[in-house]
């Protein structure tokens, strides 16, 4: 519940109770293993959530930060065959999240706080994946990193 409110009207002796529900906004997975919806505030809403991309999560006080929320929520957002090529982002280390692929390529995104923005780098070589000018699956690493640049460790 995020919120109660009680209004009271004594000459029709009614009694209104509003109440507002906590919506689920992203899947995270938390350290331990146990994935679950958090709501727009990082509060975790303990629903199971199975195939959360983001791993690793440490919540405090029943929440989680805003940039994991934030972080989350572009994951959420990505493209499903980019997931289904690196389907868990690893952020037991907050300052450097890391997703790895079936077929080994590894990609370095940095701290959590700049994950929205990686995937956007990361959804660009996508699409020249698909398009036929790169082939990500060739790369051992792919370092994202370095403001700017993308560093590209062929196998």
């Amino acid at each position: 519940m995020k919120e109660v409110r009680v209004e009271c009207d004594y000459l029709s002796r009614t009694v209104v109770i509003y109440i507002t529900e906590r919506e689920p906004v992203a899947r995270v997975g938390l350290e331990g293993g146990i994935e679950t919806w958090v709501d727009a505030e990082g509060v975790l809403l303990l629903q199971p959530a199975e195939g959360a991309a983001l791993q690793g999560v440490r919540p405090r006080g029943g929440r989680v930060a805003p940039e994991v929320v934030a972080a989350a929520r572009a994951l959420e957002r990505l493209d499903p065959q980019l997931l289904s090529l690196f389907p868990v982002f690893d952020a037991t280390d907050p300052n450097c999240v890391v997703a790895r692929s079936h077929c080994g390529t590894v990609v370095r995104c940095g701290p959590i706080s700049t994950l929205p923005e990686k995937l956007a780098i990361l959804s660009e070589l996508w699409e020249q994946h698909v398009r036929g000018k790169i082939d990500l699956t060739a790369y051992a690493k792919v370092d994202l990193r370095w403001d700017g640049g993308i560093v590209l460790k062929p196998r």
